[in-house]
């Protein structure tokens, strides 16, 4: 008797993970191409002066020593070039 449930319930299992991976793993890679860091002319040479600027203050920072570099600050924290901490309530980084 458990041999013929071994039978049923192996391809049972190995069907129900294909189906349940497979909408999983559609919706992980739709995550991935939603995260990436847009294109333009200029963002290399902003993301560039960001890091020179953050590199010199040489300290942890927050938000709101840079406001007009928000962007840039989450773009070089998604390259992982900068240190970030969401501590507390508030983003804190500082240049590696």
């Amino acid at each position: 008797m458990g041999y013929h449930a071994h039978r049923v319930t192996g391809p049972a299992f190995v069907l129900g993970q294909l189906f349940l991976s497979g909408p999983l793993g559609i919706l992980r890679g739709w995550t991935l191409l939603n995260s990436r860091i847009p294109e333009s002319a200029d963002l290399e040479s902003r993301l560039e002066n960001t890091l020179v600027v953050l590199r010199a203050a040489n300290k942890w920072q927050g938000f709101g020593d840079h406001p007009e570099l928000k962007n840039e600050i989450l773009h070089l924290a998604q390259m992982d070039l900068i240190d970030f901490s969401a501590r507390e309530h508030t983003a804190r980084f500082k240049a590696k």
